[in-house]
């Protein structure tokens, strides 16, 4: 997976890790040269190769994955504090089979919107809202940015390094 710096300043990036990027790349200015994520990871972190994923094009399943990979890692949470409620594990599972096209976008939305429901159910715990963002993000915008706002929530929830784990795979 790539981007490029100047995909990454205009997707509005913190001034201060952009700096630390061009720094850390040699450069003095963006380009459209490009950038794999693995290089972001080395450079900058895990946070801002998560954060990046906004800008890349052409992964649309592998970002859609990664995000029910990181609704994985918490949903444990979710299920302990409310047992009985299958709607967000059910929400990754369509999702997942979403980024494979085996289900259809209509699927899609309903578990969408049920785990949407458990996660206001549910006071918004964290497993919730990973499961729901990570349904929600297997629909893409028409600018292409994904999943990657889904992708980051989830990962908020979770270890960062748990997380640099399951982006890697996809790298």
């Amino acid at each position: 997976m790539k981007t490029t710096l100047n995909k990454i300043k205009a997707a509005g990036a913190c001034e201060d890790r952009y700096a630390h990027l061009l720094k850390a790349l040699g450069k003095i200015q963006g380009d459209d040269e490009p950038l794999p994520i693995a290089k972001i990871i080395e450079t900058n972190g895990i946070e801002d190769a998560v954060w990046a994923l906004r800008t890349v094009e052409g992964h649309d399943r592998e970002i859609r994955l990664f995000a029910c990979d990181c609704a994985e890692i918490v949903l444990h949470i979710y299920e302990k504090a409310y047992p009985g409620d299958s709607r967000p594990r059910r929400a990754i599972e369509v999702s997942r089979m979403y980024a494979e096209e085996k289900t259809t976008l209509k699927e899609l939305d309903a578990a969408r919107d049920e785990a949407w429901f458990a996660s206001w159910a549910g006071a918004r715990a964290a497993a919730g809202d990973a499961a729901w963002t990570a349904a929600r993000g297997a629909v893409w915008d028409n600018t292409g940015s994904a999943a990657w706002d889904e992708a980051g929530d989830a990962a908020c929830s979770a270890t960062w390094g748990e997380i640099e784990i399951l982006l890697r795979k996809y790298l």
